[in-house]
């Protein structure tokens, strides 16, 4: 098969594309540039593309709402355990903190 059967170009003319062969750019890559403008604004076709970039992030990892909120709840055990268990850590040390002897 030869290299130009499989070059970007190639593929998109099968798909009826509206795109001129590739260019290359400054860094040696190639660029395709667009032939006829497409019918929705900059602002709609970026609203677009992040909507299916967020519905791709979804469905990539459906569980990920459920870890969240499960960090959460497990965050706010601790944050409300410290306050016994740093009042428990108070009361052992008392006496070793006032200077009290060691019992023989």
């Amino acid at each position: 098969m030869a290299a130009d059967a499989i070059r970007p170009s190639r593929l998109l003319d099968h798909c009826n594309a509206s795109f001129s062969t590739p260019n290359e750019s400054a860094t040696g890559a190639e660029t395709l540039v667009l032939k006829t403008p497409g019918k929705l604004s900059a602002a709609d076709y970026d609203g677009l593309v992040a909507d299916l970039v967020n519905y791709l992030v979804y469905m990539s990892e459906p569980a990920r709402e459920t870890r969240i909120l499960i960090g959460y709840a497990v965050l706010i055990f601790l944050g409300l355990l410290f306050v016994p268990v740093y009042l428990l850590k108070k009361e052992y040390w008392k006496g070793i903190h006032q200077g009290a002897s060691r019992p023989n």
